[in-house]
């Protein structure tokens, strides 16, 4: 069984940002992204200390429209999440807020990634026939400042891709 077109796509966006981070294009490359489900719990209970999560969410909502007498369009999105627990000792000793220096490099994650598909505008993320082309990326939440006061950073960005797909 072939699954469905949108969890192809954020399958092939998952292993394209490994394959990115094990050849160190990013700053931060200590991660797996994985396919998954937005299920996890307000308090990233499913983290350790200071590991960081990058998770590829396929948007459920696809409405496919009729490109021609022969195919379909399908507009998917596509959200990559960063989750990290942060430390004690990411604080300042003297403010007790949390350094630049352990949130800095979060965001600046979130911004290559976002350039990392820019950079790849018109190419095909699938290893199969599925016409996939990287139309547009957008970064929602580059830190949510009320889960960083709980010790949590979440940042997150939407890549839009348009998937051509032939009628049987």
């Amino acid at each position: 069984m072939t699954n469905a077109i949108p969890i192809r796509i954020a399958d092939a966006v998952a292993s394209q940002l490994n394959t990115a981070a094990a050849a160190s294009e990013f700053t931060l490359n200590d991660w797996t992204a994985r396919r998954s489900y937005p299920d996890w719990d307000d308090k990233f209970s499913d983290l350790s200390e200071h590991d960081l999560s990058i998770d590829v969410v396929f948007v459920p909502r696809v409405t496919p429209t009729l490109d021609d007498h022969a195919s379909l369009e399908y507009p998917i999105e596509i959200h990559i999440a960063a989750r990290q627990r942060l430390r004690p000792a990411d604080r300042d000793a003297d403010t007790g807020r949390y350094r630049n220096d352990a949130v800095d490099p979060l965001v600046t994650l979130l911004h290559e990634i976002h350039d990392y598909f820019a950079g790849r505008r018109g190419s095909d993320p699938l290893a199969d026939a599925t016409d996939a082309t990287w139309q547009e990326s957008d970064i929602k939440v580059a830190v949510d400042y009320k889960k960083l006061r709980a010790g949590l950073f979440y940042g997150w960005l939407s890549l839009r891709f348009d998937v051509q797909k032939d009628l049987p």
